[in-house]
């Protein structure tokens, strides 16, 4: 077995819930849509039988739907931070969670495809496309924030 640091992508991930400030958005509900990273440090093994040390895309998927369509949030925002730190504390192999999350239908008074909010767990984490992790406080020779950190 290998360690490795790598990145996993759910991408357009699509719910039906009822988040928002009004009462219509309550009572109507409405579909959002996530992206998910999830930046994973694992311990990978194949052998063939099945996965061993890394995390199942179907449970991070499993995982979003039930915060999702979980308690109402008036704010998308409070929404994605929770699944953020939702997917850290329910995966251990998850380092860091950035999250995006679409509104579709916003009652507001103009013409958009959709609200989106981005976030990111832990906070001082920056999780780039390369696949490494840099803290926006991290000096040079300095070792990444990491979920793992906060759990202690």
């Amino acid at each position: 077995m290998s360690s490795v640091r790598y990145v996993i992508r759910l991408e357009n991930c699509a719910f039906f819930a009822r988040h928002g400030v009004f009462d219509e958005e309550e009572r109507l509900g409405q579909r959002f849509h996530v992206d998910a990273q999830v930046q994973v440090d694992a311990e990978l093994g194949d052998d063939g039988r099945g996965i061993v040390g890394t995390v199942d895309y179907g449970e991070i998927f499993a995982e979003i739907e039930r915060l999702v369509r979980g308690r109402r949030h008036l704010l998308i925002e409070s929404l994605a931070l929770e699944i953020a730190r939702g997917l850290c504390d329910r995966f251990p192999a998850v380092a860091g969670a950035r999250i995006r999350l679409r509104k579709p239908c916003v009652p507001i008074d103009g013409i958009l495809d959709h609200v989106e909010v981005e976030v990111a767990w832990p906070p001082a984490e920056t999780i780039t496309a390369a696949n490494s992790t840099v803290s926006r406080s991290q000096g040079a020779g300095d070792a990444p924030v990491l979920c793992s950190a906060d759990r202690a």
